[in-house]
């Protein structure tokens, strides 16, 4: 599922960031973070350092909610997912209504249209600008990853999931909204057009490391420092109190998800440094965490779709003399690319769009009680 748009911009900075230098560089001090990977890049200045002071479980009291990653393949969110007579590459043919065919329509019908034709008819638009630049954003041949996880994670963590909801036009016609409607414009504007801030930690591995493992021992496909994600895990969901994204594969596939809880469990202890480890290194302890995240579905009419899941991950953590996590070394290939988490977005018209709209259609989404039910299926 694709990046951001704003983290390309990110991913840039961070890999002009990070160190370089020869391999036997690298060796010497493997374990402590790099540029890139300072948690300062993503945990404010006054975060908790001390490893004895973060616990060892917590979870958030809101859990984020799921959404389809709306597949570049299928077009994005132009894709008529409520429509079972329209799949694969006819979401880039079907051609969409009239203002006067669409006043003659069927609620069912109406249902079955495609989350961005849904938006342009709330705007008026019966030049269907969104859905014109959704086809042209996306393609049937894309890699089958590709789509707009970037926006729904980010998303589910600042954001009320939306409920199905009936909403009228300028035109005065009743327009059937499923929650995956509001959310599929959600994700969109929030990972392609949004300008809300980002904050950004390690660096992408951009490499198919299957067919180049050499690959693995780059500093981007190194990923995440462990010392850092601990501190980002514990900081962010126990002291802080909010979530964050990790991108939970390794290498070239990106897929973001929201991460809400955690649980911590410290296998061994030893005083003293491994080689290879951060200089300062007095301590280092052997952790085994679960992490708890939020992972997508298909588009869903109703709201209330959460599909949760875990991920383990294996890694030493190594503290200095006053106790405090300086680094850490990943003990198996499981681990996390990158964290990353975005400010709310605020809506405001983007590229002649306009996305102002989606700001009530979200509150009235938000607001309303229940769902109303799905016309498309009685």
């Amino acid at each position: 599922m694709k990046h951001v748009k704003q983290i390309f911009v990110i991913f840039s900075t961070a890999s002009i960031l990070a160190s370089c230098g020869p391999k036997g560089a690298l060796s010497q001090l493997r374990e402590a973070w790099n540029p890139a990977n300072d948690p300062l890049r993503f945990l404010p200045a006054d975060f908790e350092r001390s490893f004895d002071a973060l616990p060892q479980t917590a979870s958030l009291e809101k859990t984020p909610w799921s959404d389809s990653y709306w597949p570049t393949t299928d077009a994005g969110i132009s894709q008529r997912w409520n429509d079972s007579s329209i799949y694969g590459e006819a979401n880039f043919s079907y051609k969409s209504p009239t203002l006067e065919q669409l006043q003659t329509m069927s609620a069912a019908d109406i249902a079955k249209l495609s989350p961005a034709e849904k938006f342009d008819i709330l705007n008026g638009d019966y030049n269907y600008t969104l859905l014109k630049e959704e086809r042209s954003r996306t393609r049937p041949d894309a890699e089958s990853w590709e789509g707009l996880c970037h926006g729904w994670a980010s998303a589910s963590l600042t954001l009320d999931e939306p409920k199905a909801v009936m909403i009228k036009n300028p035109q005065g016609i009743d327009i059937p909204v499923g929650s995956a409607d509001v959310k599929g414009l959600i994700d969109l504007y929030n990972g392609n057009y949004s300008d809300s801030r980002v904050y950004f930690v390690a660096d992408r591995c951009d490499v198919d490391i299957s067919n180049e493992p050499d690959a693995a021992n780059s500093p981007e496909c190194r990923d995440t420092n462990a010392g850092t994600f601990h501190l980002v895990l514990t900081n962010q969901i126990a002291k802080r109190h909010q979530g964050f994204v990790a991108d939970v594969v390794r290498d070239l596939q990106v897929w973001n998800h929201p991460v809400y809880g955690y649980t911590s469990e410290i296998i061994s202890q030893r005083d003293g440094a491994s080689e290879g480890a951060a200089a300062g290194t007095v301590r280092e302890v052997t952790i085994r965490t679960t992490m708890n995240y939020v992972s997508e579905t298909g588009p869903v009419w109703e709201h209330g779709q959460v599909n949760k899941r875990n991920r383990e991950y294996n890694y030493r953590v190594e503290i200095n003399q006053t106790g405090q996590i300086i680094g850490g070394e990943w003990l198996d290939s499981e681990r996390p690319d990158f964290l990353w988490m975005q400010d709310a977005p605020e809506f405001a018209n983007m590229d002649g769009i306009n996305f102002s709209t989606l700001s009530s259609i979200y509150e009235t989404s938000r607001t309303e009680q229940g769902d109303i039910p799905n016309p498309a299926r009685p």
